[in-house]
């Protein structure tokens, strides 16, 4: 997922995409560990991205709660074409 996280392993997958494990490579640290959920093929169905609208929203208004996680970054594929644009990343703590 671009140059900033190096991928470890695969956590597990489900009906929305995938979950991987990975590193913050410009976090300093050797520790800093992140999920990465890929989400396949967002905007395929209008539900499924009214879903990941509402998920990416609360999320992001929910931020800094001791029990809820932390979403640290949206990633877009690396391209300007929208018939490419098949797959969205959101980073976790």
């Amino acid at each position: 997922v671009g140059d900033r996280y190096d991928l470890l392993r695969m956590l597990g997958r489900g009906s929305y995409g995938e979950v991987a494990q990975a590193i913050d490579l410009y976090a300093g640290r050797a520790d800093a560990f992140v999920a990465i959920k890929r989400i396949l093929s967002p905007f395929d169905q209008e539900v499924d991205a009214v879903r990941l609208y509402r998920e990416i929203h609360i999320l992001r208004r929910m931020r800094g709660h001791d029990c809820i996680i932390q979403l640290l970054d949206v990633v877009q594929p690396p391209t300007d074409d929208l018939d490419d644009f098949h797959d969205l990343y959101l980073v976790f703590e």
